[in-house]
């Protein structure tokens, strides 16, 4: 049935014209009729029976489509049946068409698969958390949806880290969500994100590059305010040769390991000063736009614009010195994660139990061809270790599992709100 056709409205002027005679009949009365139909299986002479199942796995995946595409319920009775039905009609014929009529795509109907896959969904995750021997990482945002709910739906068991934005209801020592999770759950690892962060220690521009960067923000927010000026900036890029033609509010976060992000912050950090001493000899090699503007239009930076560059490099290395300064107590950790047949087993301390079993895993000539076989792929190494070695295996996901960014939180979190505001 339409959706159209179970307004209460219909349904009752339905039951008192055609069906005059059950008028007053209470409720439990046509519950035991349909226990009885049941049994007698009076439906099914009557002509009802349950989908087939093609017609039951096309109603699945066309349901599954609308929630992928994050598109309406009702869009598969109003916009993709009909479309299919004409689409039937026309290739294959009238029978084709009955026949494709039968998948019931009601907005009901596409509300209930959706529910069905999502809890099957969830089934399969949960029973695959509660089943592995580590802990796992979470990504948490300062943000709710549309009624203004927070959305949390796991056991603090289970839990061995959190990434969280940094925001000051988030990290705050009192009555922040850290604090608050750290007396419920005083194992769980806590993370700030490092995009959060590289953002926080790069907002000290000096005043005359604030200028332009304001300049910057509002060109865009302008360009992506209106459709009409997103496509005509898009034509202004193609006719000038533009490489891109799409302003993006901000770029996709792939996410990497603590130990990796760990090597690139280190590696930027030790960067900046040689940067400085280049912009100081006049060298803008790190600026490659700015330095092909300059020769383009035969100009050199004034020694006031290069001591606010230098100035702005020393700047941003103390603030990423100091938002970054929990990054080198992974040292020890990530070495012998990283390159666990090359590491000096004397960097471990005697009480530190685990190193009976390293010094076992080092002699396991095996292993050393599994973690060849492996490549780079450390998380994937210490994942096989689970059953042979767990206390090293545990120990090394426990830092390779957290998350470094927030960005598929935020993104969900936009989806959720897409979704809700419909």
């Amino acid at each position: 049935m339409s959706n159209g056709n179970l307004k209460p409205s219909g349904l009752r002027e339905h039951f008192e014209s055609k069906h005059s005679s059950h008028v007053g009949t209470s409720l439990e009365a046509f519950k035991l009729r349909r226990v009885r139909y049941d049994q007698k299986a009076t439906l099914s002479s009557y002509g009802f029976s349950a989908p087939g199942k093609p017609l039951l796995e096309a109603s699945y995946k066309v349901s599954y489509m609308i929630a992928r595409e994050k598109k309406p319920h009702i869009t598969g009775e109003t916009l993709v049946k009909p479309c299919a039905l004409e689409m039937a009609k026309i290739v294959l014929g009238e029978e084709a068409a009955k026949q494709l009529s039968q998948v019931s795509l009601s907005n009901d109907t596409v509300r209930q698969r959706i529910k069905d896959m999502s809890e099957d969904i969830t089934a399969q995750v949960v029973n695959e958390i509660k089943q592995s021997p580590a802990k796992i990482s979470m990504q948490i945002d300062e943000s709710t949806d549309v009624s203004n709910h927070s959305q949390l739906l796991l056991s603090w068991d289970l839990i061995g880290s959190i990434c969280t934005d940094g925001a000051p209801a988030m990290i705050g020592k009192k009555s922040g969500f850290i604090a608050m999770v750290k007396e419920k759950a005083p194992h769980v690892l806590t993370t700030h994100c490092v995009l959060h962060r590289q953002a926080l220690a790069s907002k000290t521009l000096p005043k005359k590059f604030k200028e332009a960067m304001r300049i910057v923000v509002q060109t865009v927010n302008f360009i992506r305010g209106r459709a009409l000026n997103q496509r005509l900036f898009k034509k202004l890029c193609d006719e000038i040769g533009a490489e891109h033609g799409v302003l993006l509010y901000h770029t996709e976060g792939r996410d990497v390991d603590i130990i990796q992000a760990r090597g690139k912050v280190v590696a930027f950090t030790r960067k900046l000063p040689i940067w400085s001493r280049r912009v100081e000899s006049g060298n803008l090699a790190n600026f490659p736009i700015l330095d092909n503007i300059l020769i383009g239009d035969g100009k050199k930076l004034s020694v006031e614009i290069i001591q606010e560059v230098k100035n702005h490099l020393e700047v941003l290395s103390t603030n990423f010195e100091g938002y970054f300064s929990d990054i080198d107590d992974l040292t020890m950790e990530s070495s012998w994660i990283l390159n666990p047949f090359s590491f000096d087993i004397s960097r471990m301390s005697d009480n530190d139990l685990s190193k009976d079993d390293f010094i076992e895993f080092q002699e396991n000539p095996r292993k050393k061809a599994d973690f060849e076989r492996a490549g780079m792929d450390a998380k994937h190494f210490w994942c096989e270790q689970i059953s042979a070695y767990p206390s090293l295996a545990i120990r090394a996901m426990h830092v390779l599992v957290p998350f470094t960014i927030t960005y598929l939180c935020e993104t969900g979190f936009s989806a959720l709100l897409n979704m809700k505001s419909k």
